[in-house]
């Protein structure tokens, strides 16, 4: 990546350069405003289901959904999402706390996991960057809004 923040995360309105620079060095924050925010980026295969994350935090998430060709391996994104999520710990959060549990044969436990619940779903689909319409059906998925649907929602 370079130093120039990619235009799609511009559009979140969300980001200042000031900090940009640290991204280079895998340092996952950058500046809003003089404050420090997390940015949380995460790939899945399952397309409709929307974020996960170990500490449900607030902040801008990204999660790209891809397939892979199992004949020649290629990777391809069919739908990249964003948005600025409400940690758990807000009045109105984007997050529902799933746990852990332990695996009965191994004893091995799953780190703590929160995903999203609807309306944070709705927000990340609405916040659609990139879309495969040909792999990816929006119609089939439901939605929950606390305001209107916002212009650039499918």
């Amino acid at each position: 990546m370079g130093r120039t923040l990619p235009q799609p995360l511009k559009a979140v309105g969300l980001f200042d350069s000031i900090h940009w620079h640290l991204f280079q060095l895998n340092n996952p924050q950058i500046a809003e405003k003089g404050k420090l925010v997390g940015l949380e980026v995460k790939s899945t295969i399952q397309i409709g289901k929307g974020g996960e994350s170990h500490n449900g935090h607030s902040g801008c998430h990204v999660v790209a959904c891809y397939r892979i060709d199992r004949e020649s391996c290629h990777i391809k994104f069919v739908r990249i999402m964003c948005a600025v999520l409400n940690g758990h710990t807000h009045p109105q959060p984007d997050w529902t706390y799933v746990g852990s549990k332990v695996n009965a044969v191994t004893g091995s436990r799953r780190t703590e996991t929160y995903n999203t619940n609807l309306i944070g779903t709705t927000k990340l689909r609405d916040g659609s960057i990139y879309l495969d319409p040909i792999v990816v059906n929006v119609k089939r998925w439901k939605a929950k809004r606390l305001g209107d649907k916002p212009p650039c929602a499918l």
